[in-house]
């Protein structure tokens, strides 16, 4: 099954064409403001050096979140116009997710490990961290923590630390503490564990697709976590009384 995926959902973009699990081509960037003017790019270069015909794409993954509000929407609108276009199915892969199964596809990393926490910079000192289990086994859902509360909420899967694996960037300064906290975890560095990666978007699309999930278009959502920082403008009082009259 060819498969093309994307992720937006931090300032680091990726585009990867897959054939099942191997990969036929990869390519992005870094850079969180340009996604909207970039990424039609990035996919036009990924199928060409793929040698994947348009028409040879079987399906599409896209990264849903959490991450970057406004990375998340262009590339959840991007590849369901891409899907509608083609008229191709399209799945929905969390980016927590994608990270867990970089780390647990690792064999130096996977051994002795029962868990994968994984985390992405949520910025206003928070963090979006999920844990996840072998094969994709979700322990704890995608949630936002405050940056002083992280150790804690770990610790609170229940996987003592020896056992678990610590996904993402942001984990890099929450290890040394004093005992009893993640000392005792292991930090994953391979590639797909620090940020989502399109490979791995892929993948666990791949892995959704053979269980036989199939997404409903109009239901793919972008998965937030907390509320967007942007609020709607209130209407003036006089308007709040025209739409109620009116209504």
């Amino acid at each position: 099954m060819k498969l093309l995926a994307l992720t937006t959902a931090t300032p680091r973009c990726s585009v990867a064409v897959l054939d099942n699990e191997t990969v036929l081509a990869v390519d992005g960037y870094e850079d969180g403001k340009a996604h909207a003017e970039r990424l039609f790019s990035v996919i036009d270069a990924v199928i060409t050096t793929s040698g994947c015909d348009r028409a040879q794409l079987q399906a599409v993954c896209c990264d849903v979140g959490p991450g970057s509000f406004t990375g998340v929407r262009v590339g959840v609108a991007s590849a369901k116009g891409i899907a509608v276009g083609l008229g191709l199915p399209m799945v929905a892969v969390l980016s927590l997710e994608a990270m867990a199964a970089a780390a647990f596809a690792q064999p130096e990393l996977a051994t002795n490990t029962l868990a994968a926490a994984c985390l992405l910079d949520a910025k206003r000192n928070e963090h979006f961290m999920a844990v996840y289990g072998p094969a994709g086994k979700q322990l704890l859902p995608p949630q936002c923590v405050a940056t002083d509360a992280l150790r804690e909420a770990v610790i609170a899967c229940g996987v003592a630390p020896r056992a678990l694996l610590l996904c993402g960037e942001a984990f890099d300064g929450l290890q040394g503490e004093q005992p009893g906290g993640l000392a005792e975890a292991r930090l994953a560095r391979a590639d797909g564990c620090a940020v989502p990666d399109a490979r791995w978007i892929g993948r666990c699309g791949l892995r959704h697709l053979v269980a036989g999930r199939r997404d409903e278009l109009a239901s793919i959502e972008p998965v937030y976590v907390r509320p967007p920082d942007a609020k709607l403008p209130a209407l003036p009082p006089d308007r709040h009384r025209q739409d109620a009259e009116s209504s």
